[in-house]
């Protein structure tokens, strides 16, 4: 159940959010339902109508499709064309591209999460430029002994260590600029879901 003071906030969170970015023009919304090869095609026709454009957000890879499908292909296979067609976009367009994806089921507990993990994950650790997990830490975690005895220390570590009460625990899995492994926590306000990078903190 939502409470009437939270959903009063959600709305009008949501209506500073598009005052500020959406309706400013820094920020712009899109929901389609493309296949991979149009999606391309739209984000090359907005980087030349658009150059100011510097990021695309895509939420979430596993409901990305091809428009022309190889019938004996597997869904892995089908994922790693459409990541490395992202990426010919991205070096085409000079742009970032910033995917969100899910891990599989398997990942029940902070220290669970691995970029072999990725559901459907196909080529994407080989592909990405850099890959990020990351666990709110008020979520609790549903796994065996050993691994949840783990979560709950990594979570206290946050809290005790560094006072940080919620946030998001942040594991960089892959990068060609930062040390593959590092660990870190995000300070994040649940209600207006703002992290504040400046309060980051890494865990040793």
């Amino acid at each position: 159940m939502i409470l009437t003071e939270d959903r009063e906030y959600f709305v009008n969170t949501e209506g500073s959010f598009w005052s500020r970015y959406v309706n400013t023009g820094r920020v712009r919304v899109i929901s389609e339902q493309y296949k991979v090869e149009n999606l391309v095609k739209a984000i090359e026709t907005l980087k030349t109508q658009d150059n100011s454009i510097e990021f695309i957000f895509i939420d979430y890879i596993q409901l990305l499709y091809l428009e022309t499908k190889n019938r004996n292909g597997t869904r892995q296979e089908e994922l790693k064309i459409i990541c490395d067609m992202l990426k010919d976009c991205a070096i085409r367009t000079g742009l970032s591209i910033v995917l969100s994806a899910q891990y599989n089921r398997e990942v029940m507990s902070i220290p669970h999460m691995s970029e072999k993990r990725i559901r459907e994950a196909g080529d994407i650790e080989h592909i990405a430029s850099m890959i990020l997990g990351l666990w709110n830490i008020k979520a609790k975690a549903i796994a065996d002994k050993d691994h949840a005895k783990e979560h709950i220390r990594l979570c206290n570590q946050a809290r005790n260590d560094y006072s940080i009460q919620t946030g998001i625990y942040c594991v960089i899995h892959k990068s060609r600029q930062l040390p593959s492994g590092a660990q870190v926590v995000i300070p994040y306000e649940e209600k207006s879901q703002n992290m504040n990078f400046a309060g980051a903190k890494k865990i040793e």
